[in-house]
């Protein structure tokens, strides 16, 4: 598993890599700017293990996103919600909620499929056992980063699916370091004039 681990963080350094140092993707006509939306939902599984694990165990989460073209790529909004177990009696479990903001590039098209790359930024909730902790310490944020790589495979009328592979950093004292991969589909349709022009 550390080997698939190793393999998404490589393949996601290096296309972000590529996003910056290409020339040819800045092509995009800025007429496209929020032409089209899609919502996306998935389900996400942490795969990696490392210090973190020792002492808590993270279970299936999920994962709601907007995105819509936006200046030489796509734009993102969105939110990634799990739960993680404590593995020792002393140390609260806790609910986590990831929001963010990201931008990402399909890099290859090739007929109904896409391999795209980006990054994300956004805060990273933590919500401990109200039992086993003090008010005060209930609650942490913290500011959080992470790139991700998408395989996206369009299907009949405006329906999709994909399976990515993300890599994100927590900027608590001792870092939080997570490897996920993801599973979903979504939809894709046109924006409403009026939404359009409230957001251009």
């Amino acid at each position: 598993m550390d080997f698939v681990n190793n393999k998404i963080i490589i393949l996601s350094g290096v296309a972000v890599f590529y996003l910056v140092c290409n020339p040819s993707i800045y092509a995009q006509k800025e007429k496209n700017i929020f032409e089209t939306l899609n919502i996306n939902l998935n389900f996400v599984f942490n795969t990696n293990r490392n210090t973190f694990h020792r002492y808590w165990e993270g279970d299936e989460g999920i994962e709601a996103l907007v995105e819509s073209p936006f200046y030489h790529g796509n734009i993102q909004s969105g939110i990634h919600i799990s739960q993680y177990s404590a593995k020792q009696p002393d140390i609260p479990g806790f609910s986590s909620m990831f929001f963010y903001l990201g931008w990402g590039k399909g890099v290859i098209h090739s007929l109904n499929l896409t391999w795209s790359n980006g990054f994300r930024v956004g805060m990273f909730f933590m919500y401990f056992d109200e039992k086993e902790t003090n008010k005060d310490s209930k609650r942490e944020n913290e500011l959080g980063f992470g790139i991700n790589s998408r395989l996206q495979y369009k299907l009949k009328k405006n329906w999709f699916i994909n399976l990515s592979g993300y890599y994100r950093v927590i900027f608590t004292r001792k870092r939080i370091y997570h490897t996920y991969i993801a599973i979903g589909s979504g939809y894709s349709f046109t924006t409403p004039k009026w939404l359009r022009e409230l957001l251009e």
